[in-house]
């Protein structure tokens, strides 16, 4: 009989110690969706916010996107190429699409909210296996969403997925 007890013991800890190990992040990513919907409740759900890629060959973009009352109004496209002077870039192609006009150019990031965000860093970013790759997820100061992002443990350069947020401001 004793043997049995073991058994279901070792059975027991195996099954209850395997619990999800790639949710690493998962607590903080809850308190950061519930303190992002009740902050988004409070401002009327309306905000603005950059979302950056950078290569390390120099070159990068930024996409900032408005949202007024939840519904994207707004993306602006900006890429660049860093110049020698530490700090400066030069600007090689703009662009800006109103509310009518979004997904018109197919450069930069989607047209996206913060909890469209939230939800991709949920299902495609913090879900990908830890044994396989880094995995990233911080908040601002106010507990808010600025980077969920992996890069796979074999690669070498410009493998980052996800989201880097380099400002946010509410409106």
């Amino acid at each position: 009989m004793r043997p049995l007890r073991i058994f279901l013991a070792v059975v027991a800890l195996t099954l209850f110690s395997c619990e999800n190990d790639d949710t690493a992040f998962t607590s903080e990513f809850d308190q950061s969706l519930s303190q992002w919907r009740q902050l988004k409740a409070q401002f009327n759900n309306s905000y603005v916010f950059s979302l950056v890629q950078s290569s390390v060959f120099g070159f990068g973009s930024t996409t900032t996107i408005t949202v007024q009352n939840g519904v994207v109004t707004q993306r602006a496209f900006e890429a660049y190429q860093r110049t020698d002077t530490p700090g400066e870039k030069e600007v090689t192609r703009s662009w800006v699409e109103n509310q009518d006009e979004l997904n018109t150019n197919d450069e930069g990031a989607a047209p996206m909210t913060i909890d469209e965000i939230y939800t991709s860093c949920d299902k495609d970013i913090l879900s990908v296996s830890p044994d396989d790759n880094f995995i990233d997820f911080g908040t601002d100061s106010n507990g808010v969403i600025q980077l969920c992002t992996f890069i796979p443990k074999n690669c070498a350069d410009d493998c980052i997925v996800g989201f880097v947020l380099d400002s946010f401001e509410w409106l």
